[in-house]
């Protein structure tokens, strides 16, 4: 073979790679089982990840009349976690359905039950069926927007809006007989609505919630273990706040994402946003609204790095489900934009210890039934181009050694290499200004090299692998 023509066969070789890798990055978004797998309407859905990377979704299931159920993925069909339509009543008739796993992998769930007078449930599966923890109906009256968390000791804790109680928020936590208040009574001094409740790694508790007294604004409040004190300061997001949706990064960072809308009342939303605290004061990450929010809630989680991921309804692209990241500077799209079939509702979002993200919503082209993606976060690497940020590689195209070159090494800092499926194939630390790397064993192809640190520094180099 002459020169030139094994030259041609490389670069041919060469382009249809990109061109296969580009292909898989615009359709990275993978169905989870088939589309619309719930058989009838579901609806105020959660979807939560197991401690063996397992997920599972809990839903209003309009086919028992939106009574609770629970599926999980197993591995080639999504499959009912004991009865269908287990509970009393029809379940969360004003919010989402909340699941959590205690560290034995049992599965939690919590919802108001309408049979029951509207009264806070919390059960548990024990392998065969959902049984109640504690007594059904624990709270005094109707309640709304139950959120439950397990802390490291395996205590389930759960948030409410308390009708009983003018509207107030109230903490419950079972002790092992009984649901006990955290904190003595109402946690608020007025009327609240959408709140969650999450653990940071110290075991504190914290919870999110809209404050009609302060023109539902957004607030966060932690418990020190004998009262509720507010995380910077209140009503800190502006009037007009709906759905704050809280959560806690690796580095025990609160965020929440929420929606404005224009007017008191239901809709429209116009617009949202997503604030963390910085130990000091609430900030706006990134832009400070979001025009194409729409719809239901927002919500947001973390990888293993601590990059966040947003599932929001895109008014923009025919209210269908987009999912965003912040890449340090801007939020960018993971994969592409409204990438449902259809018009979405009640949108769900987790992400598994191998940083494969999850997405549920219900799908309006398909009759509102319940569809689940992943994505393998590495993928969406594609949108980024070679920079000149301090990181360089070379030789490349390369078939032994290849040298990673960072110009600074301040902080924790680790590399990886991805192939054209998102896979992550290798996985070091960066401890000297350069490195060798033997990529002796890689098959001829396009690569990403990923270098970034814990605070979020992300650089991207495309890697060649020619032997």
């Amino acid at each position: 073979m002459n020169i030139i023509n094994r030259n041609l066969i490389i670069a041919i070789a060469f382009a249809l790679s990109f061109f296969q890798w580009q292909s898989i990055y615009c359709q990275v978004w993978q169905t989870v089982g088939v589309e619309g797998f719930s058989i009838a309407e579901a609806r105020h859905a959660d979807i939560c990840i197991d401690n063996y990377n397992v997920p599972y979704v809990a839903f209003c299931d309009s086919l028992y009349g939106y009574k609770a159920t629970v599926m999980k993925f197993d591995g080639s069909n999504w499959v009912n976690v004991g009865s269908p339509g287990f509970s009393n009543g029809p379940a969360s008739h004003f919010d989402f359905m909340s699941l959590a796993f205690d560290s034995n992998n049992i599965p939690y769930i919590s919802y108001e039950d309408s049979s029951l007078t509207t009264k806070a449930v919390v059960r548990k599966f024990d392998g065969s069926n959902w049984i109640p923890v504690g007594i059904e109906g624990f709270s005094t009256s109707m309640c709304s927007t139950v959120s439950i968390a397990i802390d490291s000791s395996d205590t389930p804790y759960v948030v409410y809006k308390d009708y009983a109680a003018g509207g107030k928020a109230m903490v419950m936590k079972f002790d092992g007989v009984n649901w006990i208040s955290v904190g003595g009574g109402p946690v608020t001094s007025s009327s609240i609505d959408h709140t969650w409740i999450r653990f940071d790694s110290n075991n504190n508790p914290l919870i999110s919630y809209t404050d009609a007294g302060a023109g539902t604004n957004a607030n966060v409040k932690f418990f020190d273990g004998v009262s509720w004190n507010s995380v910077g300061t209140p009503d800190f997001a502006g009037q007009n706040v709906w759905y704050p949706y809280l959560a806690i990064d690796h580095n025990d960072t609160p965020y929440v994402i929420f929606n404005y809308f224009p007017t008191m009342g239901p809709g429209p939303y116009i617009t949202g946003g997503v604030m963390k605290f910085d130990g000091t004061s609430w900030i706006t990450v990134g832009a400070s609204s979001f025009p194409d929010f729409t719809g239901s809630a927002p919500k947001i989680t973390f990888d293993r790095h601590n990059n966040p991921y947003v599932i929001y309804v895109d008014s923009v692209n025919s209210f269908k489900a987009t999912v965003i990241t912040f890449d340090g500077t801007n939020w960018i799209s993971v994969g592409n934009v409204g990438f449902s079939d259809g018009g979405i509702g009640f949108p769900g979002i987790a992400i598994d210890s191998n940083d494969l993200l999850y997405v549920s919503y219900g799908d309006y082209s398909l009759g509102a039934k319940l569809s689940v993606k992943s994505f393998s976060v590495a993928t969406m690497i594609s949108s980024y181009t070679d920079k000149n940020d301090g990181i360089t590689i070379y030789p490349n195209p390369s078939n032994e050694m290849l040298n990673i070159k960072c110009d600074d090494i301040h902080e924790t800092t680790f590399m990886q290499i991805i192939d054209n499926s998102g896979r992550i194939i290798y996985e070091t630390e960066l401890t000297q200004i350069q490195t060798a790397v033997s990529v002796g064993n890689l098959a001829n192809g396009l690569y990403i090299l990923k270098v970034f640190t814990n605070n979020k520094f992300n650089s991207y180099k495309k890697l060649v692998i020619q032997h």
